[in-house]
């Protein structure tokens, strides 16, 4: 029994440190076309994914930057179809749009480049 009960709370705290992403939908203010996301990253919650509507034709313009010291961010953009928009290690992106749709922007740490293991993140967004 207490191997079992050791395993049990072995698992459930490995589970938090495995964490899912917070996941939120991007909402533009009536009449705008860009808003500003702001967010705090820590080991345990070191990804964020943001899901923005855009519709084929528009231009979707980012950019991530830091000012706590030594914090990295970085961003990777899937299309509707699963397609990803950045192959490398981007901090800022623009392009015209070839689907309609939900797009998944997941902003995470660049651990190579990074000093800090915790830090802000602000993400000016436009889709025009």
């Amino acid at each position: 029994m207490k191997v079992l009960l050791a395993g049990t709370l072995l698992c459930s705290s490995a589970l938090t440190c495995f964490a899912s992403p917070s996941t939120s939908r991007v909402h533009f203010q009536r009449g705008t076309h860009s808003t500003i996301l702001r967010g705090y990253s820590t080991p345990s919650h070191p990804d964020h994914i943001y899901i923005v509507r855009a519709s084929r034709g528009q231009t979707l313009k980012m950019s991530i930057s830091s000012s706590t010291k030594g914090f990295v961010p970085m961003l990777f953009i899937a299309s509707p179809s699963g397609r990803n928009l950045i192959e490398d290690k981007r901090y800022e992106f623009t392009s015209r749009l070839k689907e309609s749709g939900d797009y998944r922007i997941r902003v995470a740490v660049n651990l190579m480049a990074t000093d800090a293991r915790s830090g802000n993140y602000r993400l000016p967004l436009s889709i025009r």
